[in-house]
């Protein structure tokens, strides 16, 4: 009997040191990612909005590493929260924020619902991704709807209690984005007010618990939807005289962010938080837009999107908020085909869906790029003679192989000693940016011989075929900013059939 009561006083202790280890490993991750990555509340910083709703877009492992290793952005904002893109920004120096849709918020009013959501969402990511906060829908108060509202801050509150009881809190915080229509007064500046009815009783709570949890107050902030004709020079950052001047403080705005950013402190202060932090969750200008759209073309984009990176990193601040840098997100890395809405809604991106600039901000490590594509005839394969000697035949992906597959193929390539340098993040081969051209570069240089992978077998790892057709080639390239020489042309090539085919 005592031997018993030893043996289970044994396993009683055994798992109460599993207990407090387990708590122990949970606070060493956390604190291992707060140090090490660059994401952390303050500072300033630019991110980049990843939205996906386009058509032929890259696979996000390929979006992520291409964010990571070839642009300056440090941090991306999700519109949802996607394991596999989650997945595939493990082990990259980006901060992830990501969301919750508008529709999940009245079942997250419920903390045994939002534990869940923790444990089955976030925590399985949280080791290899660096998640550094949770937004709970989007422009909430301008969906008008009063039950999604009241349910905005107890949802909030219960997923930051979530994360507590998984020693998170100090990792991953929690905010909302609002749009600029939360103000009922943004001028002059110093006059920002938040809409009446709203203030007192959900944003004043709102900012009490951003202020207790070190989360900041989020806006999405478009001087494009504030424009007139006469004050287009003011939205895009150029010189306007003597700017804007606030006629209750004298002082002058040369530009429209800081006037709206200004608007929000304004209102926050009015309200007792003027020590919140405040983050630019949106802010673009798009490229393309309808015949009646004032102010919509590129050149305009790259103009205001660049003038934002400058401004918001340069530590100048805003007038009632000076010598301070400001986390912005640019608004977005893709143009958007499958948007609904008018032309210049699905046309706020940097690149289009093919990895190719719409234009350069100056967001590149590698010098500039310049968009679009050159064609070049090369000649055709040397002529099958009967006897089947001399024919030069390529590797290609099947038609319709899933991605996964051929990932799996270049995954097998390179792990054989080939070198895949050219199809990483800033490879000469890197573009075009998709699964289906990286793994016909991985198969036909398998074993060194590009061109002619049939002398290694390339052919034979799964989702492959060989083919002698004749091919039209597009190739794409950049010439590196410091150098014209040519030997930067990408070896990466886009192939289209000729009706000869497969064998």
């Amino acid at each position: 009997m005592a031997a018993a009561r030893a043996s289970t006083l044994t396993f009683l202790v055994f798992l109460v040191l599993l207990h407090i280890a387990e708590k122990i490993i949970k606070l060493m991750a956390g604190e291992f990612l707060l140090m090490t990555s660059p994401g952390g509340e303050g500072g300033g910083g630019i991110g980049i909005n990843y939205g996906r709703m386009a058509s032929n877009l890259p696979p996000p492992v390929i979006v992520a590493r291409f964010l990571d290793q070839n642009t300056v952005f440090d941090r991306v904002k999700l519109f949802d929260s996607d394991p596999a893109t989650l997945d595939a920004f493990a082990g990259t120096g980006l901060a992830v924020n990501l969301a919750v849709s508008n529709d999940l918020i009245p079942a997250l009013t419920n903390l045994s619902f939002a534990q869940r959501w923790v444990r089955d969402t976030l925590i399985p990511h949280a080791a290899r991704t660096y998640i550094a906060r949770i937004l709970v829908g989007n422009e909430v108060f301008s969906t008008a709807n009063r039950s999604l509202i009241a349910g905005l801050v107890p949802a909030m509150q219960n997923l930051h209690t979530a994360l507590a009881g998984a020693s998170l809190q100090s990792v991953v915080k929690v905010s909302t984005p609002h749009s600029m229509g939360i103000l009922s007064v943004s001028n002059p500046p110093s006059a920002g007010r938040f809409r009446e009815g709203y203030d007192v009783a959900v944003v004043k709570p709102l900012l009490s618990f951003l202020r207790a949890t070190g989360a900041p107050f989020m806006v999405n902030a478009y001087p494009f939807f504030g424009f007139a004709p006469d004050t287009l020079d003011y939205a895009l950052f150029r010189p306007n005289g003597a700017g804007v001047v606030d006629p209750n403080t004298g002082l002058a705005y040369s530009s429209m962010l800081d006037a709206q950013l200004d608007a929000v402190f304004s209102a926050m202060k009015q309200l007792g938080f003027g020590d919140v932090e405040i983050v630019v969750s949106e802010t673009g200008w798009p490229s393309r837009g309808e015949a009646w759209e004032m102010g919509v073309d590129a050149e305009k984009a790259r103009e205001y999107n660049a003038n934002v990176v400058r401004h918001v990193t340069s530590g100048a601040g805003t007038p009632l908020m000076p010598d301070r840098k400001f986390e912005a997100f640019i608004f977005s890395l893709f143009n958007e085909d499958l948007k609904p809405g008018r032309t210049s809604e699905r046309n706020f991106g940097l690149f289009m869906a093919g990895m190719t600039p719409v234009y350069d901000i100056g967001i590149l490590r590698t010098g500039n790029v310049g968009g679009g594509s050159t064609e070049l005839q090369l000649p055709p394969p040397a002529a099958q003679s009967q006897s089947g000697v001399g024919v030069m035949s390529w590797c290609l992906p099947k038609p319709n192989t899933d991605e996964r597959s051929l990932q799996v193929n270049i995954d097998f390539a390179c792990g054989q000693g080939l070198d895949c340098r050219p199809i990483q993040g800033g490879g000469s081969c890197f573009i075009p940016a998709t699964v289906e051209a990286h793994a016909a570069f991985a198969m036909n240089h398998a074993g060194g011989y590009g061109g002619n992978p049939t002398t290694v077998g390339a052919s034979d790892v799964s989702g492959g075929v060989q083919t002698s057709a004749n091919w039209h080639v597009i190739v794409l390239f950049f010439l590196s900013s410091s150098s014209s020489n040519t030997s930067h042309v990408a070896e990466s090539i886009v192939m289209e059939r000729h009706t000869t085919g497969f064998l």
